[in-house]
């Protein structure tokens, strides 16, 4: 069964910079008929387009207790998400959740918002890049976050000690902040090659890449670079280097009135009915209709 609540936010708790909006723990059984539930769909006034994909003005933590079923946001494409594994949801990032049909899931999740929330929720400390966290203990953690959704939803401390709670919170984020560098860090000394070859790639990602070419630079073959890269970064190279070019595609979308076909270009696409395609693919509209619907009015 669901357990969940969803907290109003007060102005000084807008001030304190940090609040809760919602937590609890789904459990949606194997062979499950509809997904989101209904009665989460009601309560948090989600427009999901026909893929079940969303906007949201909050970030969030997700743990898969048990079961399994697949993530993906603007830079990330559709990843398998298993038992044990953590993933954050960013604001304003469009992204999409769903149980396997087979398995199912349960599911915790705490999601929150404020001025410290948009600090933290973005480089160095995390990023829609790279939104999936393995965690070496995850029983741990799951502990963690079991007692702090227990407290908050069955006995009602957020009413009455808000402030307390979310420097709780502060905690969590601040453990598995040490989780992601530490795990990092081990990645690093293994694959020091492929971050360094990620480096080149966000570097000159707006650039035509000769991936033969990086490959031999690191000393690998073709098909090496691909393995290891895919499994560290969680996608190949060509993806990754599309997702940031999407990325600055959308930031100029946004932000100045160049046309199509000239964002097209500054982006690194050659073909501008291409990146239309792959652009309404990724994010669910046309590059026009994002600009309408997302562009500061004039």
């Amino acid at each position: 069964m669901e357990v969940f609540k969803f907290f109003p936010i007060s102005p000084l708790q807008k001030q304190w910079g940090l609040y809760l909006t919602d937590c609890g723990r789904e459990i949606i059984p194997a062979h499950y008929k509809i997904y989101p539930p209904q009665v989460l769909v009601d309560a948090t006034q989600h427009n999901f387009d026909v893929k079940k994909r969303r906007r949201v003005d909050y970030s969030q933590l997700v743990y898969i207790r048990k079961g399994q079923g697949y993530y993906e946001n603007e830079f990330l494409e559709r990843t398998r998400v298993k038992e044990g594994t953590l993933f954050l949801v960013f604001q304003g990032i469009y992204c999409g959740l769903q149980p396997d049909k087979e398995t199912g899931w349960e599911a915790y999740w705490i999601s929150f918002g404020g001025e410290q929330s948009n600090r933290l929720m973005k480089e160095p400390f995390f990023s829609p890049l790279s939104p999936i966290i393995e965690l070496a203990e995850p029983v741990k953690f799951e502990a963690l976050m079991q007692a702090f959704i227990n407290s908050v939803v069955e006995d009602d401390i957020y009413f009455k000690t808000p402030y307390s709670i979310t420097g709780q919170l502060l905690e969590l984020l601040g453990q598995l902040l040490e989780i992601k560098e530490k795990h990092a860090s081990l990645v690093m000394q293994a694959d020091v090659q492929i971050r360094r070859a990620q480096a080149f790639i966000a570097k000159h990602a707006l650039e035509k890449i000769d991936y033969s070419e990086l490959a031999r630079q690191f000393g690998m073959s073709k098909r090496t670079f691909w393995r290891k890269f895919a499994r560290l970064i969680h996608r190949p190279p060509l993806r990754y280097q599309l997702a940031i070019r999407l990325n600055h595609a959308q930031r100029l979308l946004l932000t100045t009135q160049l046309s199509i076909a000239e964002i097209a270009t500054h982006a690194g696409f050659e073909n501008v009915y291409y990146f239309s395609s792959i652009f309404t693919k990724k994010t669910g509209m046309p590059p026009l209709s994002y600009r309408k619907s997302f562009g500061k009015k004039t």
